[in-house]
């Protein structure tokens, strides 16, 4: 029932969304990526995609996804007919996230029936069944990509260790639940390249558990049946998919690290207990084992190293990689800290989680349980990464849903029984009906109507293209030249080997966000895509304001198609791509526009936006505004200003005069009449320049789409849609 809750929710309003006239449209960017690969699987399964020439241009590019999801998906997909109709595969692929992410709800159940109770692990599923923020997003139907795998696959494993480390008195069955622990965990590696998070987990775990029972004898467990088992089987599931694997050599390592831990914990507590300061020897063999681990970790792998501590660095909500919306702190998403974003993602079950971890970690402190320490161990892991990055808030997801089943129980329990006998014989019959829909309704009020109501609003309107990048997309596919000469090179394994080197190859460019779609639905190269590869080039290029700088960057880049679409441009108080393409260029932005102070006569001040000239200069707004052609203003501004200090320290302008001008030449002239005075020629309306702009001869529009939007008084106020430019004499 449960089970069928869950996938109504993932299922229901997406439907009419991702399945829809123009064909199946995908939820995201990197669902149509691994469409792509996907269709590569189909016309040669079971092949899988390694390096691809489509991905990238120049020079293509080996994408680090793990190959598990797409090769289940596609294996389906060929036993209900996929090969002979590629609408079989893409359905089958939409509906394999919210079914996987509904099947999380059998081993959460049974994880928490091992720790806990029945009563709890119901809770606990029926909260994950309605849970809405990142993991229903990432378990929507059409949501094509492998974070659902990577849940199931970890919920799986964990919920058999638990049964392992609660079977120690029958050696048999604890080594055949770490056997299965094994083949989910090898599942989890091969569903995700960063699945190491897992196994570092269980790797702390076997350490905290090696010094419990060094302290306590009483709780020693035999780790080496438990764990090792399931570290051997899982490398063993790797090695067929050796060659396909991203980040193989660190699962390789963390897996050994992992069947060698428990074994080295029983040596060290062993020589230490020979020697006269045991604990002080035992603790100073792990803290010294500890920093040679992290000094070979920095050794080998270097850059893994680095993306470490760049991620840690994401907690200070600085940097570019924040410009990424899903690689942001979840308390930074809005730009500062705040509570909002833990609150909108994960409602009140994120309190109740904390409350219900406090519960355990009490319950713990009066009699220690193995199991129960591995849940802590891996809640509060969840909670860092979820804290780090707000997109693995779908793993947070199912510790919420455990820890909140506590809190919840324990509210039930208070009504049906704890608040009864508080009152006399005469009033009980009275009130016991009362107090128990008083705890119903508490706990269906706090910990399930919020997130199934945030469900059935976020499931209303879901991130898939918009008809008019997907007419854009069609029309760029039927009208441009082939990138390698051949359309039959995008599934045809001997023929992509050599594509980059082909003579007419070439790329288009485009934000990175739209990357992916470039390939799947324009089966074209992008110049920059999801992963951030060339993001940076693509930046530089938008924000030229040097025509030939901006030409020179694409030819470096073999550009011959430029699309630029309203969301890249700058608007007051609207969501923008804009601020992320100054970041990615190395840019600030007040090198196009700034914000100015006016004081009234009540000594309050208002903010007064003046957009600078480079604005209109850059290749983005010459290209989206005016079609890459010459332009005079109908008007230029000059603000004259002062500048000020904040009670903070901070300088601001503060506007003391604002002159509206009927030509560039006359404002211009001003300025120059006035060199005593600080003043700044600015523009006032983003899609309407201040200053000439010159034409640009080797950019020709070949598509353009949209509509303009205006004001109450009919004044156009800015543009939504399309362009797509030719580039190619830039390339001659």
């Amino acid at each position: 029932m449960l089970f069928l809750l869950s996938c109504a929710l993932k299922i229901w309003q997406p439907y009419s969304q991702v399945f829809t006239d123009s064909g199946v449209l995908f939820v995201g960017a990197d669902s149509w990526y691994h469409m792509r690969r996907m269709d590569f699987l189909l016309a040669n399964f079971p092949s899988i995609l390694v390096h691809d020439p489509y991905a990238f241009f120049p020079g293509g590019q080996t994408v680090g996804v793990a190959p598990l999801f797409d090769w289940l998906v596609v294996s389906i997909a060929v036993l209900l007919g996929a090969s002979a109709d590629v609408g079989v595969l893409e359905t089958t692929a939409a509906f394999a996230p919210p079914v996987m992410g509904s099947l999380v709800i059998v081993p959460l159940y049974l994880a928490t029936k091992t720790l806990f109770n029945r009563q709890i692990a119901l809770l606990a599923a029926a909260l994950l069944a309605v849970q809405s923020g990142p993991y229903l997003l990432r378990t929507t139907l059409g949501f094509v990509d492998h974070h659902a795998a990577e849940v199931l696959f970890s919920c799986i494993t964990m919920a058999l260790l638990f049964l392992a480390s609660t079977s120690t008195e029958a050696v048999a069955k604890t080594r055949r639940f770490s056997l299965a622990a094994g083949i989910a965990l090898g599942a989890y590696c091969l569903s995700w390249s960063g699945a190491s998070l897992i196994v570092a987990v269980i790797s702390v775990w076997v350490c905290v558990q090696a010094c419990v029972g060094f302290e306590k004898p009483k709780y020693q467990l035999d780790l080496i049946s438990i764990v090792g088992p399931c570290a051997v089987v899982a490398l063993l599931l790797l090695l067929p998919f050796w060659e396909f694997l991203p980040r193989r050599n660190i699962h390789l390592t963390a897996l050994i690290l992992m069947v060698c831990l428990p074994w080295l914990m029983q040596l060290n507590a062993r020589f230490a207990s020979k020697t006269n300061s045991r604990r002080w020897v035992f603790y100073g063999l792990i803290s010294f084992q500890v920093i040679v681990a992290l000094s070979l970790f920095k050794w080998l792998y270097p850059g893994l190293w680095h993306s470490v501590l760049t991620d840690m660095g994401r907690f200070s909500g600085q940097g570019i990689g924040n410009t990424v919306a899903e690689s942001t702190p979840l308390l930074t998403m809005s730009g500062q800290w705040s509570l909002w974003p833990v609150i909108d993602g994960f409602g009140w079950l994120f309190f109740l989680g904390l409350a219900g971890f406090g519960i355990v970690l009490l319950s713990m402190w009066k009699e220690y349980r193995a199991d129960r320490s591995l849940l802590l161990i891996w809640c509060f892991a969840m909670s860092i990464v979820a804290l780090g990055q707000n997109r693995f808030g779908y793993y947070l997801a199912v510790n919420l849903s455990i820890l909140g089943a506590i809190v919840c129980l324990q509210i039930l329990a208070l009504g049906f029984s704890g608040l009864r006998q508080q009152v006399s014989e005469t009033e009980r019959g009275m009130n016991v009906q009362m107090y128990r829909l008083m705890a119903v309704f508490i706990v269906v009020g706090i910990a399930f109507l919020p997130p199934l109501q945030s469900a059935l609003a976020m499931t209303r309107t879901m991130a898939v293209p918009t008809q008019t990048w997907v007419t854009a997309l069609n029309w760029l596919r039927n009208n441009t030249p082939e990138p390698f000469g051949d359309n039959t090179v995008y599934t045809d394994p001997v023929k992509l080997a050599h594509a980059s080197k082909h003579e007419a190859a070439y790329g288009v460019l485009a934000w990175w966000d739209y990357g992916y779609w470039i390939t799947r639905i324009g089966r074209r190269v992008p110049n920059a895509n999801p992963t951030q590869s060339g993001a940076g080039k693509v930046a530089g290029f938008l924000l030229a304001v040097d025509p030939q700088q901006g030409e020179k960057l694409l030819r470096t880049m073999g550009s011959r198609y430029v699309i630029v679409d309203s969301s890249l441009m700058f608007y007051i108080n609207q969501p923008t791509k804009f601020p992320a393409i100054v970041a990615w260029a190395g840019r600030e932005t007040r090198e196009f526009f700034e914000w100015y102070y006016q004081v009234g006569s009540d000594g309050s001040s208002t903010p007064v936006l003046g957009i600078k000239p480079n604005y209109y200069k850059t290749m983005l707004a010459r290209l989206f505004y005016f079609s890459a052609k010459q332009v005079s203003p109908e008007s230029s501004w000059v603000y004259q200003y002062e500048w000020h200090t904040g009670q903070s320290g901070e300088k601001y302008k503060r506007l003391i005069k604002r002159s509206e001008f009927s030509s560039y030449s006359d404002a211009e002239a001003y300025i120059k009449a006035h060199p005593d005075r600080a003043l700044d020629l600015v523009c006032t309306t983003p899609s309407k320049t201040c200053i000439p702009i010159k034409a640009m001869k080797n950019f020709s529009e070949v598509y353009r789409s949209g509509f303009k939007v205006k004001d109450d008084k009919g004044r156009v106020k800015h543009s939504l849609g399309l362009r797509i430019f030719s580039t190619g004499q830039v390339q001659e």
